[in-house]
C-alpha cells in the first residue's frame, strides 16, 4: 500500500534460475534511467484513499494477547513529477489474557520526491499508557549514502547507507513485476521508529493473475470504485524486512509484510507477521482520486491507472 511497503504498525535468492533484482542507489531518477530498455513501461501509482480492517490471524501462546482489531487508513496523491504524499492512520484496539484493553494510534505523513530523490516524513504515535511520541525529519539520498536530518523531537543530524524511500521501492518493485522477475532486493529507509535505520528488504513477487484472487467478497464490493477492477493484473507481494544493523549472518526478519498489489499500486489481502503475532488487513472501502498528468518535458509519461 504504496503501497505496504513502508512500515505500517508496530515492528521488515531466488526465483527463476536464482535471478534477483538488486537495487543499492538512494535516487529513483537514476533508477528509472537505468530501466529505460526494460520491456516494460514505467508503473502508474493510481491515487487513493483505502480503508483495512484489522484482525488477530495468529499469536503465540507465549505473547499475552488474546484479540486484537483495528483500521488502517491509507491515502496516496500524486505523480513523479509533483512528488508523491502519503497519510495513514494505523490505529489498533489490543486485549491482552488478563482482559485488559490498550489503544495505539500511528500516524504517519509522508512526502517524497523523485528527481531529486528526497523523502519528509512525520510520525506521532499516541498509546493509551504511554503518551504521544513525535519524528518530524528529512531525508535526501546522495551518491554516497542517505543524510537524515531530524527536526523534532530534538534537532539531528546523521548519514546512514545508500537506500530507497518507500514510494520509489513500489515502483520498482511494479516494473520488476511487470518484466517477470520473481525477487527484488534493496535497501530501504522509511522514517520509522527513531528514524536511524535502513532496512535491507528482500520482495518476493509472484506471477501475474486477475479476477482478484483471494478477494473477499467485501474486498470484491470496495473494488467497485476501481474500472476494470477484475481485468488488472495483481500479483502476490511479500516483503521482508532486515535491520542492517542487526549482526551478520542473521536470517530472520525483523518483520514481513505480505498483500496482493495491482499494477496500479493498490493492495488487498494483506498480513503483517511481526514474529510472535499476525494481523490480517482487509480492504473494505476504496476510493480512487483523478490521475497528475505529467508535463511531457517532464519525462513522465505514465498512463493513467485507473482505466
Amino acid at each position: 500500500m504504496s503501497s505496504l511497503a513502508g512500515r505500517a504498525g508496530p515492528r521488515r535468492v531466488f526465483g527463476p534460475a536464482g535471478h534477483a533484482v538488486r537495487i543499492a542507489t538512494a535516487a529513483l531518477a537514476s533508477l528509472l534511467a537505468a530501466s529505460a530498455a526494460a520491456s516494460a513501461p514505467q508503473p502508474a501509482l493510481v491515487p487513493h484513499r483505502a480503508v483495512y480492517d484489522l484482525s488477530l490471524a495468529r499469536v503465540e501462546p507465549s505473547v499475552s494477547i488474546l484479540s486484537v482489531n483495528g483500521t488502517l487508513v491509507y491515502e496516496l496523491e500524486g505523480s513523479p513529477c509533483d512528488g508523491y504524499t502519503v497519510t495513514s492512520t494505523f490505529q489498533t484496539n489490543t486485549v491482552d489474557r488478563e482482559g485488559q484493553m490498550s489503544r495505539t494510534d500511528l500516524r504517519t505523513s509522508t512526502y517524497e520526491t523523485v528527481g531529486p530523490a528526497e523523502f519528509h516524513f512525520l510520525n506521532q504515535t499516541f498509546a493509551q499508557d504511554d503518551g504521544k511520541t513525535l519524528v518530524d525529519g528529512t531525508a535526501t539520498g546522495t551518491a554516497t549514502g542517505t543524510m537524515v536530518e531530524i527536526n523534532k523531537p530534538k534537532p539531528a543530524s546523521f548519514e546512514l547507507s545508500r537506500a530507497v524511500f518507500p514510494t520509489q521501492h513500489t515502483r520498482l518493485v511494479l516494473m520488476a513485476a511487470a518484466n517477470g522477475e520473481r525477487v527484488l532486493e534493496a535497501p530501504m529507509f522509511d522514517g520509522g521508529g527513531a528514524a536511524d535505520t535502513v532496512y535491507d528488504t528482500t520482495t518476493v513477487i509472484g506471477p501475474a493473475v486477475t479476477n482478484l484472487p483471494g478477494a473477499t467478497d467485501r474486498e470484491r464490493e470496495a473494488f467497485g470504485a476501481l474500472a476494470d477492477a477484475t481485468n488488472r493484473p495483481t500479483y502476490t507481494t511479500s516483503i521482508s524486512y532486515f535491520d542492517q544493523a542487526a549482526d551478520s549472518g542473521e536470517t530472520v526478519p525483523d518483520y514481513v509484510i505480505s498483500f496482493r498489489m495491482m499494477d496500479n499500486g493498490i493492495s488487498y489481502a494483506a498480513t503483517f507477521d511481526y514474529g510472535n503475532f499476525v494481523l490480517n488487513g482487509r480492504l473494505i472501502d476504496l476510493e480512487v482520486m483523478p490521475q497528475p498528468q505529467c508535463p511531457a518535458s517532464a519525462g513522465g509519461s505514465e498512463s493513467d491507472g485507473t482505466k
